[in-house]
């Protein structure tokens, strides 16, 4: 799978990922690097993952940047996460932010972007107002196709589930 990323991206996407959501449920992690894949998508940011963590445009965009902690060594599960996400999963290609509303010191986002879902600690935002999401932390769930059609993932009750033998599914 490795020819569906650099390792610049590697590099630096696994370290913002376990940065930001150290300890965190998988799922969470894999929509931090949804958040970060997703702004390199978008004409209102910088076009590299190395430029979307270390923008300034609006100031620090991420608070590992600021404290330094985007240099520590990445966690194993923030180095799976980034592959999973370099290689076409996504929970959301509309998330661009998300914060810890327990410990974010600015709520500009929660003001300003319609919430989209919580998993674990973190809130998600989109600038989509009409775009549905399904919240990964209750009790439904929606399956989607995983990218080249290789099988279909979902999340049920904030879990991340692949189901590559889609045969032996429901």
């Amino acid at each position: 799978a490795s020819e569906y990323y650099d390792s610049t991206d590697l590099y630096w996407l696994s370290r913002i990922i376990s940065a930001e959501a150290k300890g965190e449920p998988f799922a969470g992690q894999i929509a931090v690097g949804n958040v970060v894949l997703n702004r390199v998508r978008s004409s209102q940011f910088p076009n590299t993952v190395k430029g979307v963590i270390f923008d300034t445009k609006y100031g620090t965009q991420f608070s590992p940047v600021a404290v330094g902690t985007i240099y520590n060594t990445p966690t194993a599960s923030s180095i799976r996460a980034a592959k999973i996400c370099l290689e076409g999963y996504s929970l959301s290609d509309s998330v661009l932010f998300f914060l810890n509303p327990r410990i974010a010191t600015n709520n500009w986002i929660v003001r300003n972007r319609p919430f989209a879902f919580r998993i674990g600690n973190h809130d998600f935002y989109t600038t989509n107002y009409s775009h549905h999401f399904n919240n990964p932390n209750d009790n439904t769930f929606t399956l989607f196709r995983w990218p080249a059609g290789q099988g279909y993932y979902f999340c049920y009750n904030g879990v991340l589930f692949i189901v590559v033998d889609s045969n032996n599914f429901m």
